[in-house]
């Protein structure tokens, strides 16, 4: 949920208890990481770490001695989560839904991983709690493909999903007095993705659907903020914005044209084929990864003076990429992620970091495949994440320049306990 649609929110009249609190100044814009992937940014919720310190930088990542891809897990985490912190302080953690957290990790509590779990039966831990989840009909997520393929699906689907999800939290949250609760509600995202543009327009279904699924976050947090004591804290977070879609840009497209990138075999779709003459090549959103002599096979580009070279050239001709139907240019910036993780260590990292991220203009969306015919194209979806225009309400106060790493160590002060890096706490 973007902080810029709240008053889009205020005006459809779908959330009045979440515009009571921004109306009070008790929602703030936050921010979060590059890139602004569901998994990146909760993996840095947990950890209080960036990318470049946890090791999860997409959706997809390569593995580090070579070009195969695959899809990292809690146990690609390289650093600790604040459940693992906390269960080690001898406190009760319970967690639904987050990203990252599959498989899940014991912890003194109770775990039900994320999204991308492969079923219900893997994401739960201790797994006695099963039935119980099997009771409310739980949904890791909707059937996405068919929403793809029909927005029909997406007005069955997503009501029961949120009624399941909502359920079990009640349930959970009446149990027992957790030391920390976290429900991540993933309804949202598969709203905004399927029915941004068409909610912007008026378009009355969409917009009926928003209100459904609005309507029903939007009690439910009441009836929580009814229910706690006043020794309680409640954070409301989003891990990124949303904007409506515009085109999709396929950059290895563009650094093919432009003589970045060869491959070994036309139409390829996957990182085995770029051949030994590139000097560089993506992954979605906006990953550029320099084909390096040292952390590739049949890497090219040699680390020192010529690695820089590369880096500052693409920052240059990628900024100068435009819409070919508006001469507006579609990259925001380009940024040199050695500078954004500067306490990452790129030389000896165990995961392969990317060495820019090009950031798109709103309405642009970057990305991966090797076989795109041309730059732009547009998908099904009508509404992509934004790299900015997260936001938080953190217990009621006026906060400023909060970001999704400082909130372990927020969690850990409001619990009264050590925190689990030295990261400063808020004055």
């Amino acid at each position: 949920m973007p902080f810029s649609f709240l008053p889009k929110i205020k005006e459809l009249g779908i959330a009045p208890f979440l515009t009571s609190l921004h109306e009070e100044g008790k929602i703030a814009p936050m921010t979060t990481t590059l890139p602004p992937v569901s998994s990146v940014a909760w993996a840095s919720f947990l950890t209080g770490e960036n990318p470049g310190i946890h090791g999860i930088t997409g959706f997809v990542d390569r593995k580090p001695d070579g070009y195969d891809p695959f899809v990292p897990t809690a146990e690609n985490l390289l650093v600790p989560t604040i459940y693992q912190h906390l269960s080690r302080l001898g406190l009760r953690v319970c967690s639904l839904g987050v990203p990252a957290t599959f498989p899940p990790a014991p912890i003194n509590g109770t775990i039900v991983s994320g999204f991308l779990a492969p079923n219900l039966e893997r994401a739960v831990y201790p797994p006695e709690e099963l039935e119980k989840l099997k009771s409310f009909d739980y949904r890791l997520d909707i059937d996405a493909w068919s929403a793809r393929k029909s927005h029909d699906s997406l007005f069955e689907q997503l009501p029961k999903s949120l009624t399941s999800r909502l359920n079990a939290a009640k349930h959970y949250l009446a149990r027992e007095r957790w030391d920390l609760f976290v429900l991540h509600v993933l309804e949202t995202d598969r709203l905004h993705h399927f029915l941004w543009r068409e909610m912007n327009s008026g378009e009355q279904s969409a917009v009926d659907l928003f209100a459904v699924i609005y309507s029903a976050i939007d009690k439910f947090i009441s009836e929580v903020f009814d229910s706690i004591d006043e020794d309680s804290a409640i954070i409301i977070l989003s891990d990124h914005g949303f904007t409506e879609l515009k085109k999709d840009v396929y950059l290895n497209h563009w650094l093919i044209s432009n003589g970045y990138l060869t491959l070994s075999e036309p139409n390829a779709t996957n990182l085995n084929a770029v051949g030994s003459e590139s000097k560089a090549f993506s992954m979605a959103p906006g990953r550029i990864y320099l084909h390096l002599k040292d952390k590739s096979p049949k890497g090219k580009v040699l680390e020192g003076s010529e690695a820089q070279g590369v880096r500052e050239e693409l920052t240059s001709s990628l900024l100068g990429i435009q819409d070919p139907e508006t001469g507006s240019p579609v990259i925001e910036r380009v940024v040199d992620m050695r500078s954004e993780w500067v306490s990452a260590d790129f030389d000896r990292s165990p995961v392969q970091l990317p060495d820019l991220i090009a950031v798109p203009k709103q309405g642009y969306e970057i990305k991966g495949e090797l076989n795109a015919p041309e730059l732009f194209g547009f998908d099904r979806f009508s509404g992509m994440h934004s790299y900015g225009d997260a936001l938080i309400y953190l217990n009621g106060d006026p906060v400023n320049g909060i970001d999704i790493t400082d909130l372990p160590v927020i969690i850990c002060d409001l619990l009264n306990v050590k925190s689990m890096n030295t990261k400063a706490v808020l004055s």
